[in-house]
């Protein structure tokens, strides 16, 4: 890491590879990393509930985007996967056609408030010690 200050006495952070956090008197935090051609940045209000998120920035288009852990891919996978096998399923008991009455958007939206916190809650019981 390389602390300096500019002509104007702004203070300059460089060389931050590790990761740096920046915090409020109140225990708000903001961290960053610096990447080739990103910057990767969290929020982490004090006492939050929700984790820290982690976003980052393409410094040649200026798109901002989530960072989401390979864990929490993996559990969007299946809760995607599932979502498609029981809609599936009901195609085929049911003799009902989704299609074009069940958007993207909606099979998404289904997979991420209906199935991914049911895989979240049957894993969590797993690691727990919890029965299936």
């Amino acid at each position: 890491m390389k602390i300096t200050t500019d002509e104007d006495g702004t203070l300059v952070i460089g060389e931050v590879f590790s990761g740096a956090f920046i915090e409020t008197s109140e225990g708000n935090r903001i961290g960053f990393c610096l990447r080739d051609d990103t910057i990767e940045f969290s929020v982490l209000p004090k006492d939050s509930e929700v984790g820290c998120r982690w976003f980052r920035v393409n410094m040649q288009t200026r798109e901002v985007e989530e960072m989401v852990l390979k864990s929490e891919e993996e559990f969007r996978s299946k809760a995607l996967e599932l979502t498609n096998a029981i809609l599936g399923d009901l195609e085929k008991k049911h003799s009902i056609k989704f299609d074009g009455k069940l958007t993207h958007t909606g099979i998404d939206m289904l997979a991420e408030n209906v199935v991914e916190p049911f895989l979240r809650a049957l894993d969590e019981s797993k690691t727990d010690g919890g029965s299936e």
